[in-house]
């Protein structure tokens, strides 16, 4: 129980260094719009070497 409740205290911590720190937030944004668009091409290569 003890160890359950110092990780729930960790991630709240963690999620509030996040929520109010500007730079961190947009490192996060820039690297999931990042992933987004790798998945999105690798999906419309493969898709378009399956209809070939």
């Amino acid at each position: 129980m003890k160890t359950i409740l110092k990780t729930a205290i960790l991630i709240t911590c963690l999620s509030l260094i996040v929520i109010y720190s500007k730079s961190i937030q947009t490192e996060l944004i820039d690297s999931y719009n990042n992933g987004i668009a790798f998945l999105s091409s690798n999906s419309k290569t493969k898709v378009n070497i399956l209809r070939f």
